[in-house]
């Protein structure tokens, strides 16, 4: 190990030298799924009044190796093509109606697309593949582009300038990549520049996808849809859609009322007034007479966020937590977007927004 390199061990273990940074992707994880969401960490004041949401992109991704380059597919797109069933099959399968694992159709007809070919520095004994991601992440991604959003504050921009853009930071864990880029882009207009801190979340999906549920057009859920190819309750293709949930399992499946193994947690902010934090945490837990009724006790809980104290490596775009977030926008209401596993519509994350008016 060279004198002035720093490694961290995680899904992919991270080796920064000097201003240089490698990711060494082990050989079980090729051809395993992955979900990969960006969203913007900071930016100008000059247009947050008129950004409405944070995120930047998302994409189930898997890595395979050819020839001398990993390259990353996505597999939203295959995703919307399936052949699973419902098991009581009817033109819109009640909710409880699960679903089994879902399957991809004939692959002829699901290619997925190739979103980056990265090069191969090294190969160690193990299989493991290191790759030099400095300037992959110094630059504005294609499939991730900031771009529109800038635009969209009436910044339009020409490009990003490599001379005030880098990799700012990357963070490893056991499940998940966390990744900083910092990025300058030129503008066509005053300001003749806006730098902007991007933050990409690489995810480990759950190797037994969670059970997946038809949504009932009674009940208003936010959903995944997909089309099924195997129907056997019509002609043609039919679109099923299936809701956007947590994932919640009994400790004691037999018990009327348990705990969840693991519960729905949303953190507050830092950055949140304090004299409003008791009212949010209440709004939060209100809910826990809902998941009674439905036989689950303590389902839901809020939490302070750690402070820098605490947790130096706790961040708000990490994909491992429900965060509410105090938004300094002059603008009024909220918003509260989430992302979940296209597979089956596991949440995996929310992302709720909260103006200050």
């Amino acid at each position: 190990m060279l004198a002035n390199a720093t490694s961290q061990e995680g899904v992919v273990n991270v080796h920064q030298v000097d201003n240089k940074w490698y990711l060494e992707i082990p050989a079980d994880l090729l051809g395993r799924e992955l979900f990969w969401y960006s969203e913007l960490a900071e930016m100008p004041a000059s247009f947050v009044p008129i950004l409405t949401a944070l995120e930047v992109g998302s994409r189930m991704v898997k890595l395979e190796r050819v020839h001398d380059a990993l390259f990353v597919y996505d597999l939203n797109e295959p995703f919307q093509k399936r052949t699973s069933a419902p098991s009581k099959p009817g033109e819109q399968p009640s909710s409880e109606e699960k679903v089994t694992r879902p399957n991809l159709t004939l692959e002829e007809f699901s290619l997925p697309p190739a979103l980056a070919a990265l090069p191969i520095a090294a190969e160690s004994p193990d299989g493991a593949l290191v790759i030099d991601v400095t300037d992959v992440f110094a630059t504005d991604l294609p499939d991730f582009s900031v771009a529109p959003a800038l635009t969209f504050a009436s910044l339009p921009v020409v490009g990003v300038a490599p001379d005030r853009s880098y990799v700012q930071s990357i963070k490893a864990f056991p499940r998940n990549l966390e990744i900083s880029s910092f990025l300058t882009f030129m503008s066509s207009d005053q300001p003749s520049s806006a730098s902007v801190v991007v933050r990409h979340s690489l995810t480990l999906l759950a190797d037994e996808p969670m059970m997946p549920r038809f949504a009932d057009p009674r009940v208003g859920y936010f959903t995944t849809s997909y089309n099924d190819f195997g129907a056997t309750d019509s002609a043609g293709v039919i679109t099923r859609e299936l809701i956007d949930r947590y994932r919640l399992e009994k400790q004691d499946p037999a018990a009327e009322l348990s705990e969840p193994v693991q519960p729905i947690v949303y953190y507050i902010g830092r950055n949140w007034p304090d004299k409003w934090r008791p009212y949010v945490k209440q709004a939060v837990e209100d809910w826990q007479v809902a998941f009674e009724a439905a036989g689950f006790q303590n389902a839901i809980v809020a939490m302070d966020a750690p402070s820098e104290e605490e947790d130096p490596d706790w961040d708000p775009a990490d994909t491992r937590y429900s965060v509410i977030r105090w938004v300094e926008q002059p603008r009024a209401n909220a918003q509260g977007p989430n992302i979940h596993d296209p597979r089956t519509g596991e949440i995996l994350s929310a992302h709720v927004l909260i103006w200050s008016e």
